[in-house]
């Protein structure tokens, strides 16, 4: 094996995947030509009731509790990592906390769905109340409670990626290529995270509070968290480090401080700008090297652009494993998996 498939080898196995399964009912049927068939079009109905070609049979309010635990679940592993392999990879030493909040979320999730199962044929005989005009095709394309239930669930599964036990041709490359691409995907998703802090607290403002910092702080730990995927990386976090302690520690943020935070937060809004960041702080050592052998270097300048561009979707040439399953899992990602099953349901920067 050579060095650098050790490199590589290392690097995976410090990444697990988490793959999501999530899903939801979203209280809406088809909306048929029968069941407008005696209506004038002048006497439609509301909008809340149907729209686009669907009809809803209860409540929509009753269902945005489902969407946001789901949010939160992907919200919270993307401030750990990165979309990755149909999921997301997270540094193995966050896995602990990782799947703590999940299942945190999971048991929220199950809690609400008991209760919203008990109240739904009353959530259902309220919306015909509120539409007495429609009861005859609300009540038709009402879903059993039953089909609901199934429908509704919150579940996730925890994949260790690594080499296939019998070398391939081109393996290494691969691989390669897999890390590359995780690298660029980390720091598209920091960009679009760094363009929509620019716009929301820093874009034309002269002063902004200690809040302003928050997102800033969750992109270091973002980054820092993953520099291993990558030795261009740490330049970054350092970089954000270094920014960050010229900041007043409480009160308004103004002058020197905010500027240096502004042509920061606008080098993360930079995908190419980051990558050149890193490449250049690390000078003639090769990328792959460890982060601890970064120490020390100097920062480039250069003027920051703000340019945001979709996540593209990452090779897959690795064998993964399955480490953990916390509930069964109807499509399985594409690679070969073994699983083990485990039931629940500045100052460097110038503008």
């Amino acid at each position: 094996m050579t060095e650098q498939s050790n490199v590589t080898t290392q690097t995976l196995d410090s990444l697990v995947c988490v793959v999501l399964d999530i899903h939801l009912w979203t209280g809406r049927r088809k909306l048929t030509p029968k069941d407008l068939q005696k209506v004038a079009p002048e006497n439609l109905p509301p909008q809340d009731l149907a729209s686009l070609g669907s009809k809803k049979i209860c409540d929509p309010d009753e269902l945005n509790e489902f969407a946001k635990l789901k949010r939160r679940a992907e919200r919270l592993l993307l401030e750990a990592g990165y979309r990755f392999l149909g999921g997301y990879g997270i540094p193995e030493e966050k896995l602990a906390e990782v799947r703590r909040e999940l299942k945190g979320l999971q048991d929220e999730f199950g809690t609400y769905k008991k209760g919203f199962l008990a109240r739904y044929d009353q959530t259902v005989e309220q919306w015909i109340a509120r539409h007495k005009e429609w009861e005859s095709i609300i009540r038709k394309a009402a879903t059993p409670v039953d089909e609901v239930d199934a429908r509704l669930r919150f579940s996730f599964r925890v994949f260790r990626v690594a080499p296939a036990a019998v070398p391939l041709d081109g393996e290494n490359e691969a691989e390669e290529s897999l890390l590359e691409g995780s690298y660029r995907g980390i720091l598209r998703e920091v960009a679009r995270a760094a363009g929509e802090t620019w716009e929301r607290s820093y874009k034309g403002n002269s002063v902004v509070t200690q809040r302003a910092l928050s997102p800033i702080r969750k992109m270091r730990d973002k980054l820092n968290g993953l520099s291993f995927i990558d030795a261009r990386i740490y330049p970054v976090v350092e970089q954000i480090d270094e920014t960050l302690s010229e900041c007043p520690k409480a009160g308004k943020i103004e002058g020197a401080p905010l500027r240096g935070l502004s042509a920061l937060v606008l080098l993360l809004s930079d995908t190419e700008r980051m990558v050149a960041h890193g490449e250049a702080a690390i000078g003639n050592v090769n990328a792959s090297a460890p982060a601890e052998m970064l120490a020390g270097v100097d920062e480039p300048a250069g003027e920051p652009e703000v340019s945001e561009s979709d996540a593209a979707p990452m090779e897959d040439a690795a064998e993964v494993t399955a480490i953990d399953e916390v509930e069964s899992q109807e499509d399985e990602p594409e690679p070969v998996v073994r699983h083990e099953e485990h039931a629940v349901s500045n100052s460097g920067l110038f503008f």
